[in-house]
């Protein structure tokens, strides 16, 4: 596979970070791979494309992480049309598939995948697979920021109401990962009342089908909290 460059990124940090954030351009596609330290192996490798990009380059790289046992996730910038059956069937061939990706919504879901496993309250990255669809593979990313934990649970909820009552969702999957600028541990009853806010504006709307939440460490944050939260429809 040839790499026009690669980097490391030092940022989202705590003080012993579990894992390496390595960035690698093969063209015109970006592929973040998210590493483990503690296993020496990658837990996420995230492909960002746009529609322009051959289909079968794509298909030949993501082949070749698929042996790994890392969740491989991808995300075009565009919507792909149903009459290309070539990338129809692409998005089929990650864990999991994102269209209309901005850069910024990119990096919101690289935040999110790092998190799984690098706070206080984490997971395990296959925990990622229930956001699968079993309609279209497709799924959905948000993301809010303030200086309460409260003002970020404000907004994703608004945000998540509008999305889903748009498009007349029945069932919904949901990964919550908080993020805090300082390294004070979180009030477990600040994150029970975001949670059961953010779960109550969703079931207003529609059923919850399951949920979870991470939460890590971000010096670099602007304001003290940022809230990104991943979805699907079922």
């Amino acid at each position: 596979m040839s790499i026009e460059y690669e980097e490391i990124d030092s940022i989202y940090l705590r003080n012993e970070p579990i894992y390496e954030i390595i960035r690698k351009c093969n063209d015109d596609i970006l592929i973040v791979e998210i590493f483990s330290k503690e296993y020496e192996s990658n837990d996420f490798v995230l492909f960002y494309f746009s529609d322009s990009v051959k289909s079968e380059k794509i298909i030949q790289l993501t082949n070749e992480y698929a042996q790994q046992n890392a969740v491989v996730i991808g995300a075009c910038k565009k919507s792909i049309s149903i009459i290309d059956k070539k990338f129809v069937e692409l998005k089929n061939l990650f864990d999991l598939f994102f269209e209309n990706l901005t850069e910024t919504q990119f990096e919101d879901l690289l935040e999110a995948c790092y998190g799984t496993k690098s706070g206080e309250i984490h997971g395990e990255p296959y925990d990622w697979i229930l956001l699968k669809s079993k309609n279209d593979n497709l799924c959905y990313v948000i993301s809010a920021e303030g200086d309460s934990i409260n003002d970020v649970t404000e907004l994703i909820s608004e945000k998540l109401k509008q999305k889903l009552t748009k498009d007349n969702a029945k069932k919904t999957n949901l990964i919550c990962s908080l993020e805090r600028q300082d390294s004070d541990s979180l009030s477990i009853s600040d994150v029970a009342t975001s949670i059961n806010k953010i779960s109550e504006g969703i079931e207003a709307v529609t059923k919850i089908e399951a949920k979870l939440w991470f939460d890590f460490q971000n010096k670099n944050l602007v304001k003290k909290y940022k809230l990104v939260c991943v979805f699907s429809f079922i």
